[in-house]
């Protein structure tokens, strides 16, 4: 089964893998797949990315899956903020992991590659999750 372009489903509540109908390559997971991994892998979190998601970052399977997308306003027509991580290790080894994410400005774009607006993007936008702008940290990059 091929992992490398595999996604979350839309919601925690759904189980299992199904066909990723959307890139039509690999599958989609859900959390019940990600809880078990982590806990048979003594995990507490997987990151992942290469998934336009519109805050830049969103969690899945209850927090145990970040998905991290750093492009803000992907090729120029998604609007969406980016993200990064900021990972600090405190005692005993454990590791601080907090999403901040990085609004488009109105010059923003990632135009480096252009798409036919007929043809599917490579990393088609998710579906916004519930608003989590409450927890949101905004980086100024100008």
């Amino acid at each position: 089964m091929e992992q490398l372009w595999s996604d979350p489903a839309e919601n925690d509540t759904e189980v299992g893998y199904v066909e990723n109908v959307v890139r039509r390559v690999s599958v989609v997971f859900g959390a019940d797949t990600v809880k078990k991994f982590c806990k048979e892998n003594d995990l507490d979190l997987i990151i992942r990315a290469h998934q336009c998601v519109k805050e830049g970052f969103e969690y899945f399977a209850d927090g145990h899956l970040i998905t991290v997308f750093s492009a803000t306003n992907y090729c120029g027509r998604d609007q969406n903020a980016g993200a990064l991580l900021d990972l600090v290790e405190i005692e005993n080894n454990e590791i601080v992991v907090t999403p901040k994410s990085i609004a488009p400005t109105a010059n923003s774009s990632t135009t480096w590659r252009v798409f036919d607006k007929s043809s599917d993007p490579t990393s088609p936008m998710r579906k916004p999750a519930k608003s989590l702008s409450s927890s949101l940290t905004f980086l100024n990059l100008n």
